[in-house]
């Protein structure tokens, strides 16, 4: 292909781009879900991005009863309205979050890296109502006598 052949198909895909952005086709409300083409990319997206990110950390042990005391607490008050707890009804917000959040003791949520759960909670994902706890938590794994 000629220099010339590939600029023209640039601008061509670039005015396209534009035009579908500055006509408003793409609704973002929460009430419609997302193409099927744009659910697969966001979500590709997300677990690229986190397993890019996440590889490097240090996972502590999880299992201590200090730490799984304190965990229970900390999901109670910052996590449950969305993720729901063992039997929780549905909220209001849990319902009207899209894309929905995980309910994690749910079979078909699955097992996670608890690497990759640790650089979500820390940092929060963009677009999804999970905000980023790390600005306001400490990273440092304390334990108590």
């Amino acid at each position: 292909m000629n220099l010339k052949l590939i600029t023209g198909l640039l601008i061509v895909l670039l005015a396209a781009a534009g035009i579908f952005v500055w006509s408003g086709i793409f609704n973002v409300s929460a009430n419609e879900k997302h193409w099927n083409i744009t659910t697969r990319l966001l979500e590709t997206v997300r677990e690229r991005s986190i397993h890019a990110r996440s590889g490097d950390i240090e996972v502590p042990p999880l299992d201590g009863q200090d730490m799984l005391s304190r965990g229970a607490k900390n999901f109670s008050a910052m996590c449950a309205q969305c993720h729901l707890a063992p039997g929780m009804e549905e909220t209001e917000l849990s319902l009207g979050l899209y894309p929905a959040p995980p309910v994690f003791y749910r079979s078909e949520h699955g097992i996670h890296d608890p690497a990759a759960t640790f650089w979500t909670i820390k940092n929060g994902l963009k677009l999804t109502g999970m905000p980023a706890w790390g600005a306001f938590h400490s990273d440092q794994v304390t334990t108590h006598p």
